[in-house]
């Protein structure tokens, strides 16, 4: 196991050791010769110390030896001997006689040694003593010595060792640590450190090395986090780019599968589960024939192979499979292949849109093309039948404004002539069913309280079906409507008599209204404004229908009803009329359970025309009037209405033709009645021109068409007004006066 490279050893405490050592080595020679030369003297200084003891010692006993006093002598004596390295004493008379002695000496002993001294009173000699130091003295003081000159080594080392401490501390310790914490420094990230110049020229290189270090680590890390930074972009994008397109496949509305060049799944996402009910786990435990089964074969054929090939699969056209092969969905699909870099295939991307909502699409807009195309040629039935209408009607209206009233067949007459009055009125009902499937099908837009008009027809019909039960939930702040009160009546009674012949044996008719907000997708589903709407529900306890029959309800002249029971008329137009009123109608059914019709149609931003009562008697008139019209039963019936109202008429088949009566009459001309529609030149145009050649004639405008379309544009000119043909005498006195009276 290999040691940690940190450890407790530093430099200075290497150094502060062996300097220490150094300087005890040093320190203990010097004490060895302090030691041997402080011996030397120390012999001297005991030896001049025994001479001093000894004579002091004969001084206090000269006294007892000179007066004999042996006892006195004997305690003076014994008091030296006290001395601690005192260890013997001789006295010696003048003759050489002992005369006291304590101890027997040895002399030559190395361990110690004779003092003499003479003992004298003045001048004269008493006698002479020898005093025996013993060596311990000597050993006491030597190690004495030796204690305070080792004290002295080691104080000096240590204050050598502290000084010397300080001074690397000042000259090393501390660019050590500069340098250590610089290198710390480098090693956690913080590159730009650099060291200072040091005092030393070794520390001042390794300062320098890391210095350079620190250099070389900073670019390296910069080069390096750059680096790291790109590619942490790089992956950020990536993956940014792979959830971008994560999310793109999963909100995708169409069907989205991914497998390899060996048939295996890689991917599908929830359309395709919602589409057909496989989920990637069922998949991918599932071969490609079995996910992409068509009911005839035509597409996925091969399909990795031809793609390869360079084939382009766009837009095919086929059915698949659901999971539970219940139904085949019609779809379109497109493919490709993706490659690696080095382009070779790796699998095969398919493109699945559900077809289902474009073909009900397609079938809606052939539908209404085909509407379209019925409505405009019922436009244009509808529109000589009421010329044929209009001679019908303006003759008798002659006849009854002319017939005898003296004669005695005169009640008969007028019978006859109102029968024939009334097959015109229902000619012309018959005629307005069909322009309310043609563009434009209102006539005179007023604002209408839609309960208002239930409720009348409520009454109506119900005076004529008494097998019927008209229940009914009416919202009081129903909104208005803009519309035509005819049309919208004749949309309440076919949706009436719809439901009371679908119920053989009587029932009940629940009729509702109410508001709606349409928000812009239905508004799109059903291609009319997004907003405010007022609807009308019509719910009956009949038969029902199938979805083959539903789809089929608002077809012209399609029926259920048994012959002479329906035209397949009522509901076509009622569709056109609520189409043609910028609403739409929806309708749920249930065999069996009866069927619910819902009109809905605009709220009025503003209040429409008022309606008010006209009068119900002639109004006759003095005025000049040019009658324009390209048939000529028209201008014959017309002229002869218009003078037995005491009019003065004018008339021109034709636009050239008006325009030179006008040029020749100028301001003569009071009234203007101008037929829409006409060969050369068309009603708008010599409307034009009369109102240039004529700018404050006035002028009505009269058609077999309805009032939208082309005329309403001729109305937005600045024509004066608008009548409808068929019309009779007491409704063209009226119209006409009151554009007059303008």
């Amino acid at each position: 196991m290999k040691k940690p490279l940190t450890t407790r050893r530093t430099v200075i405490r290497d150094l502060a050791g062996l300097l220490f050592l150094v300087i005890l080595l040093g320190l203990s020679s010097m004490g060895a010769s302090v030691y041997y030369l402080a011996g030397e003297g120390a012999d001297s200084d005991l030896i001049r110390l025994a001479d001093y003891f000894t004579r002091h010692v004969a001084d206090d006993l000269s006294g007892p030896l000179s007066k004999g006093n042996r006892a006195a002598l004997k305690e003076a004596a014994e008091v030296a001997l006290r001395f601690p390295t005192v260890d013997g004493l001789t006295v010696f008379d003048a003759n050489g006689a002992v005369l006291y002695r304590q101890k027997e000496v040895v002399r030559g002993d190395n361990d110690t040694w004779t003092c003499l001294a003479d003992v004298t009173a003045g001048r004269r000699p008493l006698g002479r003593i020898e005093v025996n130091f013993s060596g311990e003295f000597r050993t006491v003081l030597r190690q004495r010595i030796i204690l305070v000159t080792s004290l002295a080594i080691v104080l000096l080392s240590g204050l050598a060792v502290l000084f010397t401490i300080l001074l690397l501390r000042v000259r090393l310790s501390r660019p050590l640590v500069l340098i250590r914490r610089a290198v710390e420094e480098i090693a956690g990230g913080r590159y730009e450190t650099r060291l200072p110049a040091l005092p030393l020229a070794d520390l001042n290189a390794v300062a320098e090395g890391v210095n350079a270090m620190a250099r070389q680590i900073s670019s390296r890390a910069e080069n390096l986090s750059a680096e790291v930074a790109a590619r942490r972009e790089a992956a950020a994008l990536l993956a940014e780019t792979e959830e971008r397109h994560q999310a793109v496949l999963e909100a995708m509305p169409d069907a989205v599968l991914i497998h390899d060049m060996a048939g295996r799944l890689l991917y599908l996402n929830p359309a395709f589960t919602g589409l057909f009910g496989w989920t990637l786990p069922e998949g991918q435990a599932r071969s490609l024939a079995d996910l992409l089964a068509e009911d005839e074969p035509r597409v996925f054929k091969n399909l990795p192979e031809r793609l390869v090939a360079g084939e382009v699969v766009a837009r095919r056209s086929t059915s698949l499979m659901t999971r539970d092969r219940s139904s085949a969905v019609p779809v379109s699909v497109s493919a490709a292949a993706y490659r690696d870099p080095g382009g070779k295939p790796l699998g095969c991307v398919i493109h699945i849109e559900d077809q289902r909502e474009r073909k009900s699409l397609e079938a809606q807009l052939l539908h209404a093309q085909k509407m379209q195309a019925v409505g405009t040629l019922a436009a244009g039935v509808a529109h000589d039948m009421n010329n044929l209408f209009m001679g019908i009607q303006g003759y008798t209206s002659l006849m009854q404004l002319t017939a005898d009233r003296a004669s005695p067949s005169y009640g008969q007459t007028m019978d006859r002539l109102a029968r024939i009055e009334q097959c015109v009125t229902t000619g012309a009902s018959l005629t307005r069913q069909l322009l309310g499937m043609s563009r434009g099908g209102k006539y005179a837009v007023k604002s209408l309280d839609l309960n208002a008009l239930v409720r009348d027809q409520n009454a109506l019909f119900n005076r004529s079906h008494k097998d019927l039960t008209i229940s009914g939930e009416y919202r009081q702040d129903l909104w208005r409507v803009k519309g035509d009160r005819s049309q919208l009546e004749l949309v309440i009674l076919n949706l009436y008599t719809n439901a009371w012949q679908s119920m053989n044996e009587g029932g009940t008719l629940m009729v509702r209204t109410g508001n709606a907000v349409i928000d812009e997708a239905a508004a799109k589903a059903h291609e009319v404004r997004p907003g405010p709407y007022a609807k009308l529900s019509v719910t009956d306890t009949g038969t029902g229908m199938d979805e083959a029959t539903r789809e089929r309800i608002f077809e012209p002249f399609f029926t259920t009803k048994d012959m002479g029971r329906g035209t397949g008329l009522g509901l076509w137009s009622t569709y056109g009329i609520v189409r043609n009123h910028e609403g739409f109608i929806t309708v749920e059914s249930t065999p069996g359970r009866g069927s619910a019709f819902t009109v809905f149609l605009p709220a009025a931003d503003e209040e429409g025309l008022p309606e008010t009562k006209a009068p119900d008697e002639i109004v006759p008139g003095t005025e000049t009037i040019l009658l324009v019209d390209d048939e000529e039963i028209i201008l014959d019936v017309g002229k002869d209405i218009l003078e037995n109202m005491g009019y003065a008429v004018h008339t021109a088949s034709g636009g050239k033709e008006a325009l030179a009566v006008a040029a020749e009459l100028g301001d003569g001309i009071d009234l203007v009645i101008l037929d829409m529609v006409m060969p050369g030149m068309s009603g708008r145009d010599t409307f034009a021109a009369l109102k240039k050649a004529m700018p404050g004639v006035r002028t009505l405008l009269a058609s077999g068409y309805s009032r939208d379309g082309q005329a309403q544009e001729i109305l937005d000119q600045g024509c004066d007004g608008f009548i409808q043909k068929p019309f009779n005498t007491l409704e063209l006195s009226q119209k006409v006066r009151e554009v007059l009276s303008k």
